[in-house]
């Protein structure tokens, strides 16, 4: 079969994407986009996917944000490629191989400095780097990400129902729960992030800036399509533990079992029962395996595996990329809990 990588792999729910907008729909809006790549108008491509990026940001389009970034990115990528602003597009390719890290790109249809760019974010994606830095394809993407403006809204009662309950003991949430009002939320909130900030003489407190840039991201790359990204699976490792030093997708089939994990230094591959990276959109299967691996040096203190892997399962029969527990990734996980410095209960 020959191998063909279409955008079309990034067709998005319909149901996202076709409510009324003023002007223009997300459905409208992104065949616009495609349609100025198609003919080779890439100042048009970045000028619709300006006004995408706009619409998106709309209320009533917050479902439709995680799934339209990574196909977004992978058009502003060509674009900007093709305009000569490499670096610019592999920080934007890097952003939909961290959600699509099993496709590639067709070289037929793109130039050739389009494709040198994808190519330069896929290599700069899993193994190599310095201690403590993480070159997979997720941390690529991460690393081009803003922090996002800390949000002047008080505190909703359904505030320990976000990525934040990775993090609450439950005594916390039921003194939480006991609040009536915005005001007694508010003071909670504040001694609740005091109480885990690492360096309370810095104006900034790291640990919350860190946590929520981590959930913004997981947010927009990791949602699952039913669920904000943050809490899924996958969202709340991210969110505990950031970026991993290698991300592998392989095919299983359902009567497999737990088959024995690959090596993660270098580039990523997939020998059975083919590369994913060699399959047409059509052969993608229904049931995979996504491995994150966790070297010794981006792990938390007090663990003592050399590496550590989170395994998440999708399977027709089964769910959609659900973490498969066991002890080194629960310790993991505990570990990267911090522990307040001081109670926040009265």
């Amino acid at each position: 079969m020959k191998k063909r990588f279409l955008p079309a792999v990034l067709l998005l729910s319909g149901a996202a994407l076709s409510a009324p907008l003023s002007g223009e729909t997300l459905s409208e809006l992104f065949a616009r986009v495609k349609t100025s790549v198609a003919a080779g108008a890439y100042a048009e491509g970045l000028t619709a996917l300006s006004e995408l990026d706009l619409e998106a940001q709309k209320p009533e389009n917050e479902r439709a944000r995680g799934p339209l970034r990574p196909a977004a990115a992978f058009y502003r990528g060509v674009c900007l490629a093709a305009l000569g602003q490499a670096d610019d597009a592999s920080q934007e390719f890097a952003i939909f191989i961290a959600a699509n890290p099993g496709k590639g790109i067709d070289r037929k249809t793109y130039p050739p400095a389009v494709v040198a760019a994808f190519e330069q974010a896929r290599k700069a994606g899993p193994g190599g780097g310095a201690a403590g830095v993480s070159n997979s394809p997720l941390a690529f993407a991460y690393r081009s990400t803003a922090y996002p403006q800390e949000s002047s809204a008080p505190p909703g009662p359904d505030w320990p129902e976000g990525a934040v309950k990775y993090l609450l003991s439950g005594e916390e949430k039921s003194a939480f729960a006991r609040l009536a009002d915005d005001a007694g939320r508010s003071r909670f909130v504040e001694r609740f992030w005091q109480a885990r900030d690492p360096w309370p003489d810095t104006p900034q407190n790291e640990f919350r800036r860190e946590f929520e840039r981590r959930v913004a991201f997981a947010d927009e790359n990791l949602s699952d399509g039913r669920k904000r990204g943050s809490l899924t699976d996958r969202g709340m490792v991210f969110v505990l533990l950031g970026p991993p030093t290698g991300v592998i997708r392989r095919p299983v089939s359902i009567a497999e079992d737990t088959p024995a994990l690959l090596p993660m230094s270098g580039r990523a591959v997939v020998p059975t029962p083919r590369s994913t990276a060699q399959l047409a959109p059509s052969d993608l299967p229904a049931n995979w395996k996504e491995v994150w691996r966790y070297r010794r040096d981006l792990l938390p203190a007090g663990i003592p595996d050399q590496t550590v892997d989170f395994t998440f399962v999708t399977r027709t029969d089964y769910g959609k990329d659900l973490l498969q527990r066991d002890g080194p990734s629960i310790r993991a996980m505990e570990a990267a809990r911090p522990r307040p410095r001081s109670t926040i209960l009265d």
